[in-house]
């Protein structure tokens, strides 16, 4: 017996938070994003446990990142920065969770992480919502350090921080950058009954 035709192979797609799906740079000053990658399979929000809401993240990169795994733009826990300077980022809204939302099943998922002690958790969940894969207490010392996620299958990550005790309901700040995943091709595992129509 011999398949008659091959599951299409499906491409990584990298984002760098430096420019859009449609070739449009991002400054370094900052943007809000939510939506804007959703034609390459994945949306991203923030989420403030405390004052309990949600909203938009932002691309920053007037203080670029470095390190092996960030350079240029990348994606903080924080909304809309505002104007006046390059430190504004500081007293921009920050939120605990950050969520990234696969369109399709999403694998070999990497990406640049910044983020100071305490660190932050990530959790990958499937389709049903169930937790498949948890990385706990994850920092870096030294600017983006490359993070790498076994799982299969990932419908949804939460980036999850820590609270400052410094400022109230004000989250720990931490970034990502270089996000890197594969995305399943949609219908490309056939249900059971087209099998024999594929076997000669």
């Amino acid at each position: 017996a011999a398949l008659v035709a091959a599951l299409p192979a499906a491409a990584a797609t990298t984002i760098n938070f430096d420019q859009l799906p449609n070739g449009t740079t991002l400054g370094g000053a900052g943007t809000t994003i939510s939506t804007q990658y959703q034609s390459l399979g994945v949306t991203f929000s923030g989420t403030n446990t405390i004052g309990n809401y949600s909203r938009p993240l932002n691309s920053w990169g007037l203080i670029p990142a470095s390190g092996p795994g960030g350079s240029g733009n990348y994606l903080g826990n924080f909304g809309a920065v505002p104007a006046g300077g390059p430190s504004n980022y500081l007293i921009a809204p920050r939120y605990d969770i950050m969520t990234l939302t696969f369109t399709n099943a999403a694998s070999a998922i990497s990406f640049g992480l910044s983020a100071s002690s305490p660190g932050v958790t990530v959790d990958a969940y499937n389709a049903a919502g169930a937790l498949i894969q948890s990385l706990t207490g994850l920092t870096s010392s030294s600017g983006f350090t490359v993070q790498t996620l076994t799982a299969t299958n990932v419908a949804r990550i939460d980036i999850v921080g820590t609270f400052s005790s410094t400022f109230a309901n004000s989250a720990r700040m931490y970034g990502i950058d270089n996000l890197t995943f594969t995305a399943s091709a949609t219908g490309a595992v056939p249900e059971p009954a087209t099998w024999a129509m594929m076997i000669v």
